[in-house]
C-alpha cells in the first residue's frame, strides 16, 4: 500500500516541482505587479501630458484669437477717433479760415479772439484735444489751447510751418508732439492747400491726448497684459501704454526687424526680446498709415481656470489608490500564498522533507492549501522513509542473493577440476591447484560487499586462470592490457571472475584447438572501462538480441539454449545496477564464430 502511495504521489510533486523551477512563480508574480503598476503609472502620465498640452494649446489659440479680436476692436475705435478728427480739422479749417480773411486787416489779437469763440463749443465736447495750431503759408500762425482738457498744451512757433511742409507725404498726417515724454499725445496734421498759381498750404494740427482712451483698452482687456504702442508709416511712435515691468516693449516696436512680416492686415508675430519670449499683435487697419501693435510675454498665455486640471489630478489620485488597493488584496490573498507553497516545495526539493513551515501557519493568513500542503509533507515524509528503509532491505538482499549464487557454482566447478586433474595426472600439480583455490576461496569469504581496487580483482582473476588452465590443459592463452591508471580503481569484488568464467565456458571450452583471452581496462571522463574478449564460438545475432534486451532492462532471458547464455552475466549487471545506478552494467558485442566482447562500465571511483 504504501509503495503504490509513493508510486502515484511522488511522479506528481517531482513534476509540479519542475514547473514552478521553471515558471519561477515569485520572480514572475513580482514582474506582473510592477509591470502592471508601471503601466498604469505610464498611461496615467501619458494621459495627463496629452490632456494637459491639449488643453494648453486649445487655451492658446482661444487666447490669441481674443486677443487679436481685442487689437482689431482697438484699431477700430482708433480709427473712428482720427476720422472724427480730421472732421474737426475740416470744421475749425472753415471757420477760421473765413475768420481770417475776412480780418486780415485787423490786429491778430482780435483774429485770435474770434477763433477762440469758435474753438470752445468743440473743445468743450472734445476734452482729449489739448489744443489747436494753424500754420498760414502768410508766415501767420495761431495756437489756442482746450482750456476743458486737462492736458497740458505747448503751443506752436513759426518756424514749426516749414518743418511740417518739409515732411509732406499726404493731405494728412500723424506725428508725435514736441511736448509728449510718455508717448501719450501725437499731432493730428492736415494740409489745405490755398494757393492757385504756386503750392501754399493752411495746417491745422490738433493735439490729442491718448490718456482718455485707456478705459477703452482696460475694457478689451489689453491694459493690464501687455505694452499698446501706435505707430505712424515711419514707425515714429504716436502712443504708448507700458504694461507694469516691461522694458524695452518700445524700442523692439521701434526697431524691430519684422516690418517685412507684416502682410496682411493684421496677425500676431513671436521673437525674443530681452531673454524672453514676446508676441506681437498688429492691426494695420488704423488709417493714415498707421499700425497698432500690442506687445505681450508668455504670461499672457498662463491659464486661470485649472478646474480641469483638478479634475486630472484627482482621477488620476483615485485610480492610482484602486491601483494600489487592488495590488495589496493580490499580494495578500493570491502573491503570498502562492510563494509560501513555493517555498516550501523548494525546501521540499533541498531535502527538508521534516516540516511544517511557519510562513504558512501564520493566524492572519488562513488558507485551505496551507493545511493540504502540510497534509501532503507529512504523508510524504512517511513514504520517503518508508521506501527508503524498504529499499535499503531490498538491495541487500538482493546482493547477499547473488552472491550465495555466484560463490557456489564456482566452488563446484573448482572441485570438478580438481577431481578430474587428480584422476589422469595422479598427485602432480594438485599442490598448486589447491593453493590457488585457497586463495580464491579466501578472497571470496571475507567482507563479501567490499569494494576492491582493480588490482586485486586481476589477482583472483589469475588464481581462477590458474586451475581453468589445469582443468582445460592449457587450452587458451591469456591476455591483459590494463591501463595502468585504472588499477587503483575500485569496482565490487567478485566482478570480474563470472565474466571470464563465461568467456571460457561459452566461448573457448566448445572451440577446436587453443583460443585467447583478453582483458583490458581504460578510463573514460567519469567512468571506468573494463572488457574480456575472447575468439570462441561467439553468439548468434537473436541470441545476442536477447542478452542485451535483458541486461538492459534488468529482466530475466527465456531461451532454448538458456545455459549458453550465462546466469552469471544477469547477476553481475543487476548488482552493479543496484550499487551504481541504472547508468552503470554491462553490454555484450559478438560476432558468430569470430570473437565475444563483454564490457564492464562502472564508475570512477578511487580508495
Amino acid at each position: 500500500m504504501v509503495e503504490k502511495l509513493f508510486v502515484k504521489w511522488i511522479p506528481r510533486i517531482k513534476a509540479f516541482i519542475k514547473q514552478a523551477n521553471e515558471f519561477r512563480i515569485k520572480s514572475n508574480m513580482v514582474a506582473i505587479i510592477g509591470g502592471y503598476f508601471i503601466c498604469v503609472l505610464i498611461i496615467l502620465i501619458v494621459c495627463g501630458v496629452i490632456n494637459i498640452n491639449y488643453s494648453l494649446q486649445y487655451h492658446k489659440e482661444q487666447k490669441i484669437l481674443a486677443v487679436t479680436r481685442s487689437v482689431n476692436q482697438a484699431a477700430i475705435s482708433i480709427r473712428k477717433e482720427l476720422e472724427s478728427i480730421y472732421k474737426m480739422s475740416d470744421t475749425l479749417y472753415e471757420e477760421s479760415d473765413l475768420i481770417i480773411k475776412r480780418n486780415s486787416t485787423k490786429n491778430l489779437d482780435d483774429i485770435n479772439n474770434e477763433l477762440d469763440t469758435i474753438t470752445k463749443p468743440v473743445f468743450k465736447l472734445r476734452k482729449d484735444i489739448s489744443g489747436m495750431s494753424i500754420y498760414g503759408p502768410e508766415d501767420y500762425m495761431f495756437s489756442l489751447a482746450n482750456l476743458y482738457s486737462p492736458y497740458y498744451f505747448l503751443s506752436g512757433t513759426k518756424s514749426r510751418y516749414d518743418e511740417l511742409i518739409a515732411q509732406k507725404k499726404d493731405d494728412v498726417m500723424l506725428i508725435r508732439s514736441e511736448n509728449d515724454m510718455l508717448g501719450q499725445s501725437m499731432l493730428a496734421v492736415k494740409f489745405y492747400l490755398t494757393g492757385v498759381l504756386e503750392p501754399k498750404y493752411t495746417i491745422i494740427a490738433l493735439e490729442k491726448n491718448w490718456e482718455a482712451n485707456r478705459e477703452l483698452f482696460k475694457e478689451l482687456g489689453l491694459a493690464e497684459n501687455g505694452s499698446i504702442v501706435l505707430t505712424n508709416d515711419v514707425r515714429e511712435i504716436l502712443m504708448f501704454f507700458r504694461k507694469e515691468n516691461a522694458i524695452g516693449d518700445e524700442d523692439l516696436i521701434r526697431r524691430g526687424k519684422f516690418t517685412g512680416d507684416l502682410m496682411k492686415t493684421s496677425g500676431m508675430l513671436e521673437t525674443q526680446a530681452h531673454g524672453e519670449d514676446k508676441y506681437i499683435f498688429y492691426d494695420r487697419s488704423v488709417g493714415s498709415g498707421c499700425t497698432l501693435f500690442y506687445v505681450a510675454d508668455s504670461n499672457l498665455f498662463l491659464h486661470q481656470e485649472h478646474g480641469e486640471y483638478y479634475v486630472i489630478i484627482l482621477a488620476s489620485l483615485l485610480l492610482l489608490l484602486i491601483t494600489f488597493v487592488v495590488i495589496i488584496l493580490f499580494i495578500k490573498y493570491i502573491y503570498r500564498p502562492i510563494t509560501n507553497v513555493e517555498s516550501a516545495l523548494h525546501a521540499i526539493v533541498n531535502g527538508e522533507t521534516d516540516l511544517k513551515l511557519k510562513n504558512i501557519q501564520e493566524k492572519s493568513e488562513k488558507h485551505p492549501m496551507y493545511d493540504n500542503l502540510n497534509s501532503l509533507i507529512i504523508r510524504l515524509k512517511q513514504l520517503i522513509d518508508s521506501e527508503y528503509t524498504a529499499g535499503i532491505m531490498k538491495k541487500q538482499a538482493e546482493i547477499d542473493a547473488l552472491q550465495s549464487q555466484i560463490n557456489p557454482h564456482f566452488l563446484y566447478n573448482t572441485l570438478e577440476s580438481i577431481r578430474g586433474q587428480a584422476i589422469v595426472q595422479g598427485v602432480s600439480g594438485i599442490e598448486k591447484m589447491v593453493k590457488a583455490m585457497a586463495d580464491i576461496f579466501r578472497y571470496s569469504i571475507t567482507n563479501k560487499n567490499a569494494m576492491v581496487t582493480l588490482e586485486e580483482e586481476i589477482k583472483n582473476i589469475d588464481n581462477y586462470l590458474n586451475i581453468q588452465q589445469f582443468r582445460f590443459n592449457n587450452k587458451f592463452i591469456v591476455i591483459k592490457e590494463l591501463e595502468e591508471d585504472t588499477l587503483s580503481c575500485l569496482i565490487p569484488k567478485l566482478t570480474l571472475q563470472p565474466l571470464v568464467e563465461n568467456t571460457i565456458i561459452h566461448g573457448l571450452e566448445t572451440k577446436p584447438g587453443k583460443g585467447t583471452i583478453k582483458i583490458s581496462s581504460e578510463l573514460t571522463i567519469d567512468s571506468i572501462i573494463i572488457r574480456v574478449e575472447d575468439d570462441g564460438v561467439g553468439i548468434d545475432q537473436q541470441t545476442l538480441e536477447l542478452i542485451n534486451t535483458s541486461l538492459a532492462g534488468n529482466t530475466g532471458v527465456r531461451h532454448e539454449d538458456s545455459s549458453r547464455i550465462g546466469l552469471g552475466l544477469n547477476n553481475i549487471n543487476q548488482r552493479i545496477k543496484l550499487i551504481f545506478g541504472d547508468r552503470y552494467g554491462l553490454h555484450v558485442y559478438s560476432m558468430k564464430d569470430i570473437c565475444t566482447i563483454i564490457e564492464l562500465r562502472v564508475p570512477k571511483t578511487s580508495r
